[in-house]
């Protein structure tokens, strides 16, 4: 019997359809949350070319057992660019222009704060922050 996490996975009988725009966007919101903590890994179909699925998994484990129940899927951790790595993102390197003392926030600083006339935006290198205006809620 099929766990209600192969239900979300499969569709059409088994077979994948790709993910639409949307559910990319909200896949990419959900990976990017600043919450997120930890590993996380993601079904991949490399005969079709395509994520498996919108699951986001906690654990290999329980990304192993839904992959063994689809057979030929790849289960892939996702890196977070200065978190999982030894080598931080551009956007934490002291000294740059837009550098503003928070990971993932681009914004040239002034005296205590954004500099006047200036764009906060998210690094789109490591994308904490779904979008540029939760970056600049965040500061």
């Amino acid at each position: 019997m099929a766990s209600k996490a192969l239900r979300e996975i499969a569709t059409d009988g088994g077979k994948f359809s790709p993910l639409t725009s949307k559910e990319i966007q909200e896949l990419c919101e959900r990976l990017n949350a600043p919450s997120q903590s930890g590993a996380r890994f993601i079904l991949y179909d490399f005969d079709a070319d395509e994520l498996a699925t919108t699951i986001v998994y906690r654990s290999r484990d329980s990304a192993k057992h839904d992959a063994d129940q689809l057979g030929n899927i790849v289960i892939l951790k996702l890196p977070r660019p200065g978190q999982d790595d030894e080598s931080p993102c551009e956007c934490q390197e002291p000294g740059g222009f837009f550098y503003s003392g928070v990971p993932g926030i681009l914004a040239h600083m002034g005296a205590g704060g954004v500099a006047a006339g200036s764009k906060v935006e998210r690094c789109d290198q490591c994308q904490r922050y779904p979008t540029d205006a939760a970056a600049l809620g965040r500061l």
